[in-house]
């Protein structure tokens, strides 16, 4: 039984066996295993029908896995101001103009320690020791392999209004569609 088959299922329902739940953990927790590795090939597929389609929509933004029930988890960061406990998961999944879903084009994850400081303090650091530079991080994966064959417009929420974003380079066939930050009156 594969888990692609049943993904709303918990692993050892999918799996159909305790044995076979095992070897899924066992692949899960190894060190040689990569997220990046696993996604190669279905990100191959989705450039492809990104490319058949012309125009891609990537739309891009971050979730949180809640896990704080979960004690004896390793691993896990602060998910919000709480001492809610989890795994931030940032994607951008392509869609096709016609609004088709064409696949996930980009992924990240990342754990987060307390606070990093002061608002005014958190400021000072530069965009690559921020969170929101996972926003530049993600244009710029998301055009990999689309560069010229596609045109991509980015669709991004407010958090992605920042200014190294509309300042970063990107494929002169790209747009950003960012929903602003703030309300300007007339």
């Amino acid at each position: 039984m594969l888990l692609s088959e049943h993904p709303a299922e918990t692993v050892p329902k999918a799996s159909g066996n305790a044995s076979n739940s095992q070897s899924i953990y066992r692949f899960w927790s190894n060190k040689k295993v990569k997220q990046t590795d696993l996604l190669a090939s279905h990100r191959e597929a989705v450039v492809r029908r990104c490319v058949e389609a012309g125009v891609v929509l990537a739309i891009q933004d971050t979730t949180d896995l809640e896990y704080t029930t979960h004690e004896a988890t390793k691993g896990l960061g602060y998910i919000n101001q709480t001492k809610q406990q989890g795994i931030k998961v940032h994607s951008c999944i392509a869609v096709s103009a016609k609004g088709e879903p064409l696949g996930l084009l980009h992924q990240q994850s990342w754990t987060r320690k307390h606070r990093s400081g002061k608002k005014k303090e958190r400021k000072k650091k530069p965009i690559q020791e921020k969170e929101s530079y996972r926003w530049l991080q993600t244009v710029t994966g998301a055009e990999e392999g689309l560069a010229e064959k596609a045109k991509v417009i980015h669709l991004a929420d407010r958090e992605a209004d920042i200014f190294e974003l509309f300042a970063q380079k990107r494929c002169a066939n790209s747009e950003l569609l960012i929903r602003g930050e703030l309300t300007i009156s007339p």
